[in-house]
């Protein structure tokens, strides 16, 4: 599972209260460039393992996201990086269909709007303690931060705005992906995780 969009060793916690989602604004302080730099440190792990270019997209105003429901949500703000798609088992069996994609984000960029109290989690069989998190009301999979705490993996279906980005930046444990599902654009094909083989398309 290395490399997996699952979430590993993690379940949700309350955070306390939530902001409205009239609070949400952009940060403009003082502190801007320190907290650039927080979220750079958090993202160069994902950024270094890639041998594609991973641009992350630094964003100019909120974009939220709701589960099928709308009791959970959360909004972005500051960088995204672009949206991968996991192929492995168990993320098709999270997500009901041939993959699991998600963006991620820096947790500093990440924040609950609501809901975060109605949050399950699930600890996945022969995971080696990833667990799948999801909306206790209605079952869709909600955003899940990384072993290390420093990265949100965002469901892409669950953003109700645009990013920005336009098709996968990779797909990853393509070797065992469903036998009747055909990749057909141009991203990089891994084996397993990052940093593994690269298959042909």
């Amino acid at each position: 599972m290395r490399g997996c969009c699952a979430s590993r060793g993690r379940s949700p916690t309350s955070r306390g209260s939530t902001p409205s989602a009239a609070s949400i604004s952009p940060k403009r302080s003082a502190t801007g460039g320190r907290r650039r730099a927080i979220e750079d440190e958090a993202l160069r792990p994902i950024r270094d393992s890639l041998s594609w270019p991973a641009e992350e997209r630094t964003l100019s105003e909120p974009i939220r996201g709701s589960c099928l429901c709308g009791a959970v949500s959360f909004a972005i703000d500051g960088k995204i990086g672009p949206a991968g798609q996991c192929h492995c088992s168990k993320c098709r069996k999270v997500s009901g269909t041939d993959g699991n994609a998600v963006f991620y984000t820096s947790v500093r960029s990440f924040r609950w709007l609501g809901g975060e109290a109605n949050i399950a989690s699930f600890a996945v069989p022969g995971g080696a303690g990833w667990t799948s998190t999801f909306c206790r009301t209605c079952g869709s999979p909600t955003p899940h931060p990384d072993a290390e705490g420093k990265i949100y993996f965002v469901p892409a279906g669950l953003l109700d705005d645009d990013p920005g980005f336009r098709g996968y930046a990779a797909h990853i444990f393509v070797g065992s992906k469903a036998p009747w599902v055909c990749i057909t654009d141009g991203a990089p094909q891994y084996a397993e995780g990052f940093g593994s083989p690269v298959m042909q398309g």
